[in-house]
């Protein structure tokens, strides 16, 4: 770990990057709370109150579940982690999925999802870029919003030019159409989606 650490320190652009998006992120959250005239501390506590409440209250998530069902979706309350991947196991086999596409979800990084899903044979494409970059990179997410947030542009093209076998500029708009380009058809051909 500690060569780790210090291999990343001493990257300049990493270094940089993380900085610059550090420093554009605390002059971000600064100008919306002066402009919102929020009071922090009163926000604080309302949003642990109903986080508090929630957790006390089953209805709401029956309420959640009921919705969802409502939409055609389907919606299992799972004791353990390893419950919730053999439900989802469960509804890939049952539907013929080699794959699954999933949106961004710290429950599904908690139980270890797409490591048992993978453990079976079955991907897990992310939906979310932070989170597929990380997944391509075969790395960690980094930060809870931001979760590819240390890797430059130059890292990431090259990066993607190796896994989809062609070159990518590393520009941003020539990433992310390449990114379009290579998820929409998996979109479509998707049959389960978490």
């Amino acid at each position: 770990m500690a060569t780790e650490v210090r291999r990343s320190i001493e990257e300049p652009a990493r270094v940089g990057k993380l900085w610059e998006a550090m420093e554009r992120g605390r002059a971000n959250r600064a100008a919306t709370i002066e402009k919102t005239g929020l009071d922090l501390p009163a926000f604080r506590d309302r949003i642990r109150l109903i986080k508090e409440t929630a957790a006390q209250d089953p209805s709401i998530a029956e309420a959640f579940a009921e919705a969802v069902r409502a939409n055609g979706g389907r919606v299992f309350f799972a004791a353990t982690g390893p419950q919730a991947v053999q439900y989802v196991l469960d509804v890939c086999r049952a539907n013929g999925a080699e794959f699954l596409v999933k949106s961004k979800s710290l429950t599904s990084e908690e139980v270890e999802m797409n490591q048992g899903l993978a453990a079976e044979g079955i991907r897990a494409i992310e939906t979310d870029l932070g989170e597929l970059l990380c997944q391509v990179a075969g790395e960690k997410p980094s930060h809870l919003v931001f979760p590819a947030i240390h890797m430059t542009s130059d890292r990431i093209a090259r990066m993607l030019s190796e896994a989809y076998g062609e070159p990518i500029a590393p520009e941003p708009s020539s990433i992310l159409s390449a990114v379009r380009a290579r998820l929409r058809p998996q979109f479509l051909a998707a049959k389960v989606g978490v």
